[in-house]
């Protein structure tokens, strides 16, 4: 069925999938209509085409569904097939599929602004971080130190990190002052200024008020993201969301922060804890500011009301909900306007906003998952699908240790410390799906084998990491302003 130049190097690994595509493309095209002298039609059996003789939109559509490997033996098999293999469509069509089946962030730049040869390292990099995630390929560990500034060293430990989706681009929030990113794939990764969130709210400085953020990301224009910051206060509190635009296509440019809109909240006994962000909505987590340590209810805003730099706008909430659990760890929007809330005692629940006119929506409670892991990471969406990524679990650190089990999460400000020095520790990841039509689930199962991690020689605490690619961000010990970037599979970082 396979004919080429050469066959010894016809691959032998090819995926069922290939073969199956195959079959069932010969079968077709072994029967077609073909026109007599006479003007009548009639079926005619002809011989059954080789690989090299179908057009080369079929050959791009299968090259795209095949492994990496498959790949490479068919770009040694003959010039055509190396064309093929070498073709901006096979790339284009591989990161679409990546993007939709395993839920990767797309190309900040936007596949239009990359080179054929940038779309190939794209998928490249990232299938092999997800067999170094599975344990079917050996990390090769390269590690840098980060240095940056804190403005108040004092504060140092309330500093918020965030890794934007695809694991390039490291959201840095100072306490009591402004924002920056670090672009990690730079051979120097350098700050660059966003906004001051103490320019819109002085109070943040004088009040020594917290922010917690929220990201949001459109997956239909990997260019397009957000992110939204509330302050911690019961008194008459402040939110504002800003548009992020952190990949230029263009060289030379900035990352880019501008604000879309901002509002003032009425006074509440309660105070912001964790909150979450999409394309239309601001939902809080409220705790006590005496008892942190239990939440008391849950608030939704509806956020594009107060488009604009206005910052007179009040804006009440569209929704409101009792919520007395244990203290968040993780609020985050799944799919459309179904969002997720996990507490310490109460595990995971599912709530679903719905709109019921201009002005209110209902908060509606669908499901709830008893989950024993006390701080799960950030949730990576699509539309109608969406699963949990990265809850990671350490296995025992030594026998003279007495805790057994640390689970390591996403959440910055909570001092859980990964001593990667001792042994070599086992990383879990935990995966569930969600989406409208699926069973209720009851419970979250692992499903990717232990990753052994290379020893570092250094005590470190893991701040965050990005399954995409296969890197891990790390404060070294006992220093707030030295981040230590480790790659598990080699890149060619670009210069400034």
């Amino acid at each position: 069925m396979l004919e080429a130049k050469h066959h010894n190097l016809v691959p032998t690994t090819i995926t069922w999938l290939w073969e199956f595509l195959l079959d069932l493309i010969s079968n077709l095209c072994s029967l077609f209509l073909q026109r007599d002298e006479s003007g009548d039609t009639r079926p005619t059996k002809k011989p059954a085409p080789t690989l090299v003789s179908l057009p080369n939109e079929l050959l791009i559509e299968i090259v795209a569904c095949l492994e990496l490997i498959d790949i490479a033996a068919l770009r040694r098999c003959c010039k055509r097939l190396r064309t093929i293999t070498k073709s901006r469509g096979v790339w284009g069509q591989a990161i679409r599929r990546l993007c939709k089946y395993r839920l990767l962030a797309p190309p900040e730049e936007g596949l239009r602004w990359l080179t054929t040869e940038a779309l190939e390292r794209w998928v490249i990099r990232r299938e092999h971080a997800q067999q170094v995630w599975s344990g079917k390929r050996k990390p090769h560990l390269n590690t840098r130190v980060v240095d940056h500034h804190i403005p108040d060293p004092e504060l140092g430990f309330y500093t918020f990190y965030c890794l934007l989706p695809g694991g390039r681009w490291l959201f840095v929030g100072y306490p009591l002052s402004y924002t920056c990113v670090f672009d990690l794939d730079s051979a120097s990764p350098k700050p660059q200024f966003l906004f001051d969130p103490t320019h819109l709210d002085p109070g943040i400085a004088t009040n020594r008020d917290f922010v917690t953020y929220a990201f949001w990301d459109d997956r239909s224009s990997s260019q397009i993201s957000r992110v939204a910051g509330s302050v911690k206060t019961h008194h008459a509190g402040r939110s504002f969301v800003y548009d992020l635009k952190v990949a230029c296509p263009s060289p030379g440019t900035t990352a880019l922060a501008v604000l879309f809109a901002t509002f003032q909240k009425h006074p509440t006994p309660w105070r912001s804890q964790e909150n979450a962000l999409n394309r239309q909505y601001l939902v809080e987590v409220l705790v006590d500011p005496q008892d942190i340590t239990s939440t008391r209810e849950i608030a939704v805003y509806y956020y594009l009301d107060a488009c604009g730099d206005d910052q007179n706008t009040l804006l009440n909430p569209v929704a409101r909900i009792p919520f007395e659990q244990g203290s968040a760890t993780l609020v985050s929007f799944v799919y459309d306007n179904v969002f997720l809330v996990h507490t310490r005692r109460g595990g995971l629940s599912l709530f679903d906003i719905v709109r019921n006119d201009c002005a209110s929506c209902s908060v509606n409670l669908l499901y709830t998952i008893p989950l024993s892991y006390e701080i799960p990471s950030p949730m990576r969406c699509s539309s109608g699908v969406s699963r949990l990524p990265a809850v990671v679990e350490l296995g025992k650190h030594d026998k003279f240790y007495e805790i057994e089990i640390e689970n390591i999460g996403r959440l910055p400000g909570i001092s859980t410390s990964v001593y990667m020095s001792i042994t070599e520790e086992p990383i879990h990841i935990l995966s569930h799906s969600f989406g409208p039509d699926r069973d209720l689930p009851v419970d979250f199962k692992v499903v990717s084998p232990r990753l052994q991690l290379p020893c570092l020689s250094y005590q470190s605490e893991l701040v965050e990491f990005s399954e995409d690619v296969g890197r891990l961000v790390l404060l070294q010990e006992d220093s707030h302003d030295k981040l230590v970037v480790v790659d598990l599979v080699p890149y060619r970082y670009h210069s400034n």
